[in-house]
Order: C-alpha cells, then sequence, then structure tokens
C-alpha cells in the first residue's frame, strides 16, 4: 500500500510532465510555418496574407524559400514587381502585387 509520500511525488511527476507536454504543444502551435496554415480565403485574407499588409510584413512571416519577387513590364512597357508565393513542393499558390514598385513598405494588392 503506497504511503502519503510516495503519492505526493507522483502527483508531482503527473503535474510536471502535463505541464511540460502543455508546454511543448503551445510552442508548437505558435511556431506554425506559413506554408501550413490552411489558406482560408475570405474577404480580406487569404490565408495569412491580410488585406492592407505591407510586402516587408509578408516577407517577415513567410520564410525566403517560398517567396520569389518578379519584376516584369506590362504590353504597355510599365513595370513592376510581384511577390508568387510557393508552397513546399514548389507549386505556386498566390501572387501578391505591391501598389507601389519597389517599395516594401508599400500595401498589397
Amino acid at each position: 500500500m503506497p504511503n502519503a509520500m510516495t503519492t505526493s511525488k507522483n502527483n508531482k511527476t503527473v503535474k510536471i510532465r502535463t505541464l511540460l507536454f502543455l508546454a511543448i504543444l503551445t510552442i508548437s502551435c505558435v511556431n506554425k510555418p506559413a506554408d501550413k496554415v490552411d489558406f482560408l480565403v475570405t474577404e480580406n485574407n487569404v490565408g495569412v496574407f491580410k488585406k492592407g499588409m505591407t510586402v516587408k510584413e509578408v516577407l517577415d512571416i513567410v520564410p525566403k524559400v517560398h517567396i520569389k519577387k518578379v519584376v516584369d513590364k506590362d504590353n504597355y512597357e510599365n513595370s513592376y514587381d510581384d511577390y508568387q508565393y510557393f508552397d513546399t513542393s514548389k507549386t505556386h499558390l498566390l501572387t501578391l502585387t505591391p501598389t507601389i514598385r519597389d517599395d516594401i513598405q508599400s500595401k498589397i494588392n
């Protein structure tokens, strides 16, 4: 039959293990990469991208390997820069266009 001291140690061990498990679970959810987030499309969002975000904010949250900057000209010789977003299998998912060319503080369309 266990005594009070053994039961107390077991309770502490269970509490510590539970807290450790919850801490690891919380950290893994907080550090979820952008390519693992569901791309729910709403009026103001496409996945982690929100209407009014700046190019810099996008570049800060998305791993560099998933973003490719494309500079080109349209049929009227107007140059533009787009930021193409790719998933881990290199599939093009989304193109973000800033309102002002070559300005990372510019908001995306």
